[in-house]
């Protein structure tokens, strides 16, 4: 046998040819051959590692090629958590911060994230593709938030410069209020100076609620009866109720328990929705507070009998500053509260949600956590 060839096998997958050549005077017997195909083997799965090892490099590099002309940081891990590829931002924060770095994949894994890594803010997001590995994806959000925090600084301080001469405003019709030489015209305008200023002053104190509401909320870890809360409510808008001869009822669904959460925001936010529902609904109608005390959520609902909500505006109502204007009604305010409540709900652990009904009107519902029941 001049010369012995056998072929190199990986899973019935030919991936190459090994020959033996003779040297001159050599003749290969039977067993030589068998000895070559024992060889093969080994030489056969050497040459597929090398083979899958150079794809895995090409695509690594290919990927990475594409990862460098993204400005946010890309890493991919596998499956023990090794870094397979990073680009030149990610790469950056791993050698400056990699634990805050990998705290931040590992803590967003299949949701997004605000993290801090050294001074900066990024939005992280991290996905398990099978196959594949573990993608992170992050976005720089430091300039954002600090137009936030620079915005949010701005506005308390033009709140308190405002409510300052509205203070004063309201002190001096006070002490006109008490003289005796103001005539019927005269008392007039004044209670419209206080009207005025009074609007104006709640519009600043929403201002300065919601600005607070941006930074983090510190709940009070109380024991809550929204049963009383909604009472309170009640009693509490009566006096913008009856003008408009609007009817504000409450149902209750299931039996009601008791709840861990701050007494005053869970307050206000009720109060909110509710004051808002009167605000936009038409006269002699009727405004229902809804609670469903349920095993898995509590639910709470607020519905008007109102034109309802333009379909544009619906995405827009909790954002800061946001007012839409409602077909038929004039209503004056600042366009925050809505988001204070959104605030106030988020910080429960809970979330609210609008729509509107289908006969007229519409429908706030916000639903918190079972874990708050107290008890349980």
């Amino acid at each position: 046998m001049p010369l012995a060839a056998v072929p190199l096998k990986v899973k019935s997958e030919v991936v190459g040819v090994l020959v033996l050549h003779n040297q001159p005077g050599v003749i290969y017997s039977e067993e030589d051959a068998a000895l070559l195909r024992a060889f093969a083997n080994p030489v056969a799965t050497a040459v597929e590692n090398a083979r899958l090892y150079a794809n895995t490099e090409r695509q690594r590099g290919a990927i990475l090629a594409m990862g460098n002309t993204l400005s946010e940081p890309l890493t991919i891990l596998d499956d023990l958590g090794n870094v397979l590829v990073s680009n030149r931002t990610a790469q950056r924060l791993l050698n400056t911060n990699m634990s805050q770095f990998f705290d931040a994949i590992s803590s967003s894994v299949g949701r997004t994230i605000e993290v801090q890594i050294g001074e900066e803010t990024y939005l992280s997001t991290t996905e398990h593709v099978p196959g594949v590995g573990t993608i992170a994806m992050m976005q720089d959000i430091t300039y954002v938030k600090k137009l936030e925090k620079d915005r949010s600084e701005f506005m308390h301080m033009l709140s308190h410069d405002l409510k300052n001469p509205l203070m004063a405003v309201t002190g001096y019709a006070n002490l006109l209020e008490r003289t005796e030489t103001l005539g019927e015209k005269g008392k007039r305008f004044l209670d419209e100076i206080n009207v005025a200023a009074d609007r104006m002053l709640d519009m600043i104190t929403q201002l300065l609620d919601t600005v607070a509401h941006e930074e983090l909320i510190r709940l009070a870890q109380e024991v809550v009866d929204l049963q009383e809360i909604v009472a309170q409510v009640l009693r509490d808008t009566e006096g913008a109720a009856l003008p408009k001869a609007i009817a504000v009822t409450a149902v209750t669904e299931g039996t009601p328990y008791k709840i861990h959460g701050d007494n005053l925001r869970l307050y206000h936010m009720i109060l909110n929705l509710v004051d808002n529902a009167i605000k936009y609904s038409p006269d002699f109608t009727e405004v229902t507070v809804t609670t469903v005390y349920g095993d898995d959520k509590l639910i709470i609902r607020v519905a008007d009998e109102g034109p309802g909500i333009p379909e544009k505006d619906l995405p827009h109502v909790f954002d800061k500053f946001f007012r839409g204007i409602q077909e038929g009604l004039a209503s004056k305010g600042s366009g925050v509260g809505l988001a204070a409540v959104k605030s106030i709900v988020t910080a429960h652990k809970g979330t609210i949600t609008v729509e509107n009904r289908p006969d007229r009107g519409a429908q706030f519902t916000v639903e918190l956590p079972s874990d708050m029941r107290v008890n349980r």
